[in-house]
């Protein structure tokens, strides 16, 4: 018994290394010291590792796989002038390097009252966090991250020279990441990084001015999901390609955008709510590519000015003219947009380069003032679109619907619902149609239109509801498309009725959860999210939410599990998603399965 149980524990140790539990250490800018040995809330260090202001043995340390880096909840970090935290050491897959604001999700929170902790720069720092070639798994977590230096390179988290992979970005509050009042000179990013395996959920972005999150070639299968983004910023989320690289399986989705680009000159051209890109070097044969994008479940809500193209912007341009940049299987859908002053909804163009396989699913939107399209599909007769799919769609504003230019093949568009005063209603390949000349063309023979009122809930007041009320012609008069697009914006499957809803809403006429909006890290209330055996809730811990706004869970049983939740936030789970009620105080969230 004796020699089975000596065998036991001989066991355990050999496999201590794998699980990789890690240290954790402890930083408290206000009373910690580097000399101290920063493994204890009694003992931290003033400085993080990496901190060019880091003395003793807070310079010398290092970290390995499984480490986690405590910043005092409620306390000010301060990054010295010109300087960053140089992200030195990596992770490994399932045991990450942690940077946590003490949010009580690895170990019991320490600082006093819920704030999250805070590292700014100052507005001299030239980064917040700053990346290392081949320092992969990192996560950073809880944080409000703010204040740069408003020079040409001055970006919060910055990886943006060298390629940083498996990176997890959740729960913080990121904000004033430069300056400037027109987009063409205006200067800093909050995440500017090339890499892939990037998870950036669950954010408040503000005051980003140039963008929030530039993602620079080479970058796969990264998701920017469940952020808010609004204020000061000329683009919430950029992606671009401008060499060979071959950018896959990427998802951007459940996010809130509003008010992006108001705050700019109206002569200040690309302010995009997304802009995505896929650019040639002048005089050389590229061949990079954006391939399976998906953008889908955002809401996006008064945005301006219209000089920003479109809220969803796509440009494929081979300037070095061989046609030979290019975007395969690009899926847009379920997504909203309310009283946006743009262009269009949707600005694609294949300007010396090529777009196939395009889906426009199950998008609603409305606009009061005037804009040029819906939809603009522009080629300037030098590139082509193959195969593109228009279906279920609402749109209604005083605009052309569709408009086109040349080069446009194999289009699919149908079961649409559209309401516009616009003369002409559609433009196709650079001819006015009206719409019985559309029709005649094969276009929305199941279709609605062309002055179909959609009879949305509300598009009076702040914050809109596109839902469809009863008697809407939206209502069971969309067609069948299978999955992933048999769930609409709020996870509600469909059909519910005899047949799809047109729009981004399958009614059930239950109400929309209020819209979200960035606030001061200060005026943050709790969620205290918790989960029982068996399963597991995303995010954990403790989460800040800005006062009004709801919050998503991912609720994920075990095989033979099934999952119910409670606790005193309130709210309602479909599928494995669980949103709260608008949050008014601090409350709780409690998974459980049985």
């Amino acid at each position: 018994m004796i020699y089975l149980a000596r065998v036991f524990f001989i066991l355990l140790l050999s496999l201590a290394p794998s699980l990789a539990f890690g240290a954790t250490y402890y930083i408290d800018y206000s009373s910690g010291a580097d000399s101290n040995n920063g493994t204890s809330t009694s003992t931290p260090w003033q400085h993080c590792p990496g901190d060019s202001a880091a003395t003793g043995t807070a310079h010398s340390a290092t970290f390995s796989p499984g480490d986690k880096v405590i910043f005092k909840g409620g306390q000010s970090y301060s990054v010295p002038s010109g300087g960053y935290i140089t992200l030195s050491w990596g992770g490994s897959s399932g045991s990450p390097i942690v940077y946590d604001g003490d949010s009580g999700t690895y170990v019991s929170r320490w600082g006093s009252g819920t704030s999250q902790a805070v590292i700014t720069g100052n507005n001299n720092a030239a980064a917040i966090f700053l990346a290392v070639a081949g320092k992969n798994y990192i996560t950073i977590n809880n944080l409000e991250l703010r204040s740069v230096t408003a020079s040409s390179e001055s970006s919060i988290i910055n990886s943006a020279q060298i390629a940083a992979n498996y990176f997890t970005i959740t729960n913080c509050t990121i904000h004033d990441a430069g300056s400037g009042a027109n987009i063409n000179t205006a200067i800093g990013f909050a995440i500017n990084a090339s890499g892939s395996n990037w998870t950036v959920q669950g954010n408040s972005f503000y005051d980003c001015y140039h963008a929030c999150i530039y993602l620079n070639s080479g970058f796969s299968n990264n998701t920017i999901s469940n952020n808010t983004f609004g204020d000061k910023s000329g683009w919430a989320i950029a992606l671009a390609e401008g060499g060979n690289s071959d950018d896959d399986g990427n998802s951007i989705h459940n996010n809130t955008f509003y008010n992006i680009g108001s705050y700019y000159n109206l002569g200040s051209p690309h302010c995009n709510d997304i802009i995505m890109w896929v650019q040639g070097s002048s005089g050389a044969s590229d061949s990079g590519s954006l391939t399976n994008l998906s953008v889908y479940n955002n809401y996006f809500y008064e945005s301006s000015p219209t000089t920003g193209t479109g809220t969803i912007t796509l440009q494929i341009n081979d300037s070095g003219g061989s046609s030979s940049e290019l975007a395969n299987n690009v899926f847009i859908y379920n997504n909203i947009s309310a009283n946006e002053g743009r262009n269009s909804f949707c600005n694609i163009s294949a300007s010396q380069g090529n777009i196939n396989n395009l889906y426009i699913y199950g998008n609603s939107g409305w606009t009061s003032g005037g804009s040029s399209a819906f939809i603009q599909l522009i080629t300037n007769s030098t590139g082509s679109f193959n195969a593109v799919y228009i279906k279920n769609n609402s749109w209604s504003g005083n605009s052309y619907i569709i408009q086109t230019d040349q080069l446009i093949n194999n289009p699919y568009i149908d079961y649409n619902n559209w309401n516009t005063t616009f003369g002409n209603y559609f433009s196709w390949k650079d001819v006015g149609e009206n719409w019985s000349q559309w029709q005649a063309l094969g276009f929305d023979t199941h279709g609605y239109g062309p002055t179909s009122d959609p009879k949305y809930t509300n598009i009076t007041t702040s914050p809109y509801n596109l839902m469809p009320q009863a008697g809407s012609p939206l209502i069971d008069h969309g067609v069948t498309l299978g999955s992933p697009y048999n769930v609409d914006y709020l996870g509600t499957s469909r059909p519910q009725g005899s047949a799809y809803d047109i729009g981004a809403y399958e009614s059930v006429f239950s109400a929309l959860p209020a819209l979200q909006k960035p606030c001061l890290q200060s005026s943050m209330l709790t969620i205290t999210a918790s989960a029982g055996t068996n399963g597991s809730i995303l995010p954990l811990g403790p989460v800040s939410v800005c006062p009004g706004n709801y919050k998503t869970f991912t609720i994920t049983p075990q095989s033979g599990y099934t999952a119910s939740v409670g606790g005193t936030c309130g709210g309602s789970l479909v599928g494995t998603t669980y949103t709260t009620n608008p949050i008014t105080a601090a409350c709780t969230v409690s998974a459980t399965f049985q």
